[in-house]
C-alpha cells in the first residue's frame, strides 16, 4: 500500500481515481488546489501525487513546481485534458515530472503507471 495524493480541481477526476487506487488499497487524499495539496503534503507525506497541469490558484505547471519545491523526494505524475499532448509533455519535464497521464484515461494506464512509479522509488507493488 502507497499513500497517494491526487490534485486536481474537477471532482469527478479526484473520485474516479480515488476509487481506481483504493481498489489496489492505497491510501488516497485529495485536494482541490496547490495550496491545499501543499497543506497535505505536510500531513500525509504521499509517496505518489497526481496533478493536474492546470489549478485554480496558478498558472499552468506551477502548480508542480510548488510541489516539487516543497517535496522534492515526491513522484509527481502530471494529468491534463489539454490536447497538445507534445506541449503538456514538454511542460510536465520542465516542471519535473517524469511521467504523464491525459485525461480521459483508463484505469489500466492509471493503474500500471502507478506500478511503474512505485516499484521505481523501490516501493512493494
Amino acid at each position: 500500500m502507497a499513500t497517494i495524493l491526487i490534485a486536481d480541481d474537477d471532482p469527478v477526476t479526484r473520485t474516479t481515481l480515488s476509487i481506481m487506487l483504493e481498489d489496489e488499497d492505497h491510501e488516497v487524499y485529495e485536494a482541490a488546489d496547490s495550496a491545499e495539496t501543499l497543506d497535505l503534503l505536510e500531513t500525509t507525506e504521499p509517496h505518489v501525487v497526481f496533478m493536474d497541469m492546470v489549478l485554480p490558484d496558478c498558472e499552468a505547471g506551477e502548480g508542480i513546481t510548488r510541489v516539487r519545491r516543497a517535496a522534492p523526494a515526491v513522484t509527481i505524475i502530471a494529468m491534463t485534458g489539454q490536447p497538445d499532448t507534445a506541449r503538456f509533455s514538454a511542460m510536465a519535464r520542465d516542471a519535473g515530472c517524469k511521467e504523464c497521464l491525459i485525461k480521459p484515461f483508463e484505469k489500466n494506464r492509471v493503474l500500471a503507471l502507478t506500478r511503474k512509479v512505485l516499484a521505481a522509488r523501490g516501493h512493494k507493488v
